[in-house]
């Protein structure tokens, strides 16, 4: 299922850039419904960065997504790369369970407008699961959708943006 998301900044977007890839941003931002688990990477080398978290999700499962999960606590590796040169990279969802039923990832990209940022988000979201997976994949990107937007308000308010 195809899924897009654009998000406005009133800062420039280097300084969009350097927040979104501080580890302690997301280490310090509660969300709807997951939590950071641990950070499982941070580099940057260049004109890139790497960043790896483990989130939990803690809020209540549907019977699709527990079928789709078999029962398993769903966890997820969210890998951000972004090329801060060009300010185009690539977030992915990898699970930690099941792995090979669900598959996630949107194309990034940060370019200036209006003297601040337009972040936009491209992706997919794949749930690899006969008869359910549509109905499955819909409550996931759902989700996806409403914790980007949360997470874009906290980058909003550490940028000094206000609510």
């Amino acid at each position: 299922m195809r899924f897009d998301a654009e998000h406005r900044f009133a800062a420039a977007p280097g300084e969009v850039a350097a927040a979104w890839c501080d580890p302690a941003f997301h280490l310090g931002t509660a969300l709807p419904d997951v939590a950071v688990v641990e950070l499982v990477a941070h580099d940057r080398d260049g004109t890139g960065t790497t960043l790896a978290l483990r989130y939990a999700y803690v809020g209540g499962l549907d019977p699709v997504a527990r079928r789709v999960l078999g029962g398993a606590e769903p966890t997820w590796v969210q890998t951000l790369v972004l090329d801060r040169s060009t300010l185009r990279g690539r977030l992915t969802i990898t699970p930690d369970r099941a792995a090979d039923r669900l598959r996630a990832g949107a194309a990034v990209t940060l370019r200036a407008e209006g003297g601040g940022t337009l972040r936009h988000l491209a992706g997919d979201l794949e749930v690899r699961v006969p008869l359910v997976g549509g109905a499955a994949a819909r409550g996931l990107v759902a989700g996806v959708l409403r914790r980007l937007d949360a997470e874009a308000a906290a980058l909003a308010a550490r940028l000094g943006e206000g609510a």
